[in-house]
């Protein structure tokens, strides 16, 4: 029996997990009429993107908060009692979504966590993001990446950073083909350089996210020029209880706010780059 139990806790794993998907909700997200996006003069604003992409290589559940990483050290996860659920050496590309309703995560262990009760979450992720969208806004914008100009606009098939200019591509009477844009996040700050960002209740749902640019030793980057991952702490809108009725996990992930529109030059002037998530950990019991 002990062996049958086993090999079921296997394939409970590995089943693909569902994608929590709803439109954008709360103070950050951009203004939306009748599927019309509003453009943000002089500011910035969050909406759901079609397409979000992750690599993901270690994902924890945490007894209590975890240190945060310095230029010295990385963040202490013994002490947060953390145990590692998921692991990928390679990075698991993860692939979300607003049509399917599972996911699946390629290259990826799972192990069984002890018994208690976890309060946190925390995650080693790449900082290259996939964005992939086509929006109408309400007035004719430029895009960062040429001179077109249009009230349609849409994601384009490249790589850069949130300063590069070369996300969206616009034009007038219909949208663009969407391309997957790669975002590499360097860098969480507007006017100054910042290694570090956090996002309160996210999604309403009470979640709390705080995330760090790492480097190879996953201490905090000094600058992002040397950042190849983002440690991320959450604290769990819900705690998870693992007992011994338990019998797998159901991880979701919300991307409401999946993707930054923001003003990047002059007037009228529009980029995109990529906004947070949330995973959610539910456990399935017996």
């Amino acid at each position: 029996m002990k062996k049958l139990n086993k090999y079921i806790l296997i394939i409970l794993f590995t089943i693909p997990t569902s994608n929590i998907y709803a439109v954008c909700k709360g103070e950050t997200c951009c203004s939306i009429n009748a599927g019309v996006v509003t453009y943000p003069a002089s500011s910035r604003c969050h909406i759901e993107p079609d397409l979000y992409g992750i690599k993901i290589y270690k994902l924890y559940l945490c007894t209590s908060q975890p240190s945060i990483p310095s230029n010295s050290n990385q963040a202490n996860l013994i002490n947060a009692g953390c145990t590692i659920i998921l692991n990928s050496n390679s990075g698991s590309d993860v692939n979300l979504t607003q049509s399917n309703g599972s996911i699946a995560f390629p290259n990826a262990t799972f192990s069984r966590p002890p018994d208690g009760t976890y309060t946190h979450g925390a995650m080693y992720i790449s900082n290259t993001f996939r964005i992939k969208w086509s929006r109408q806004f309400n007035q004719s914008v430029k895009s960062d990446s040429s001179t077109s100009t249009g009230e349609y606009c849409s994601t384009t098939s490249g790589t850069g950073n949130i300063s590069a200019k070369q996300s969206l591509q616009c034009q007038s009477g219909s949208a663009p083909t969407a391309g997957i844009f790669n975002t590499i996040l360097d860098n969480f700050g507007n006017d100054t350089i910042e290694m570090f960002d956090s996002y309160s209740n996210i999604n309403g749902s009470g979640a709390d996210i705080n995330a760090y640019l790492v480097n190879s030793s996953n201490n905090l980057s000094g600058n992002g020029s040397d950042a190849t991952q983002i440690f991320g702490i959450q604290t769990l809108a819900a705690p998870v209880i693992i007992s011994k009725n338990f019998k797998g996990l159901d991880i979701s992930f919300a991307i409401n706010k999946g993707s930054l529109i923001f003003q990047s030059g002059g007037s009228s002037e529009i980029s995109a780059s990529v906004g947070p998530f949330q995973t959610i950990i539910t456990p399935l019991s017996y």
